[in-house]
């Protein structure tokens, strides 16, 4: 239960933060510096790099590889150290702009702006709610193997009242009639290896119709036949046949 609340969390606060480093605008002057915007306007702080513009020889177009390839585009200067100034969808928009601002020379100015794509949080929303319906799911597990069942032989109701709990909270009441009550019988379900059969105590009405004590197979123990022995012998039942 904790390592899925955990990852779910975890998504939260990346999807929270996921454009806090996006690229925003590039502003150029030649002669003079080029100014580069990161940030967010969800969280309304912008940072800027400035550089000389005569540092920068080229920007050229680069297509990532692997499971998600990305369109890049990289700022490359006279020493051939390269770096991505921004990706995605937007490259196309800005891609020959810029290019032909590094390799023409003969602009003076370049202004491009870029908005986050929308799209962009799709992938990320989508592992988030995936990740806290995991985590609902293994809550949900924790609080039936918490649950409780007692148990109650209610003679002047004439009932089995079978109880479910939650700490000291009752969830659910349900009442038997005693007389409808045709046996007590052990019932078993799947089989591990280390623990043998998992197993739940049924009472039996005269109908024929099953009525777990708890919903849930629990793993075989003495306490399954120690509760079967002692309701029979409550209700005055019969020990079942070999």
């Amino acid at each position: 239960m904790i390592v899925p609340l955990l990852c779910a969390i975890v998504l939260v606060l990346m999807a929270a933060s996921d454009d806090k480093d996006m690229f925003r605008g590039l502003e150029c002057t030649r002669p003079g510096t080029c100014v580069v915007w990161r940030g967010s306007d969800r969280h309304g702080k912008w940072r800027e790099r400035t550089f000389d513009t005569a540092s920068i020889e080229r920007a050229q177009y680069r297509r990532t590889v692997g499971k998600s390839p990305r369109d890049q585009l990289l700022l490359i200067d006279h020493d051939d150290s390269s770096e991505v100034l921004f990706e995605g969808p937007a490259v196309a928009q800005w891609r020959g702009a810029i290019e032909r601002y590094f390799a023409e020379r003969d602009e003076t100015t370049l202004l491009a702006r870029v908005d986050p794509d929308p799209m962009d949080i799709v992938p990320l929303s989508a592992m988030v709610l995936v990740s806290l319906l995991t985590a609902l799911v293994f809550t949900w597990h924790a609080f039936q193997a918490r649950a409780r069942f007692r148990i109650q032989i209610l003679y002047a109701q004439g009932v089995v009242r079978l109880e479910r709990m939650f700490f000291s909270r009752s969830m659910s009441v349900r009442d038997v009639p005693i007389e409808e009550i045709a046996s007590v019988t052990i019932e078993r379900g799947s089989w591990n290896a280390r623990y043998g059969h998992n197993e739940r105590v049924l009472l039996v009405t005269k109908d024929g119709l099953d009525v777990p004590l708890c919903a849930r197979f629990l793993r075989s123990s003495s306490a399954h036949a120690t509760a079967a022995a002692e309701l029979r012998d409550a209700l005055g039942r019969p020990s079942p046949t070999v």
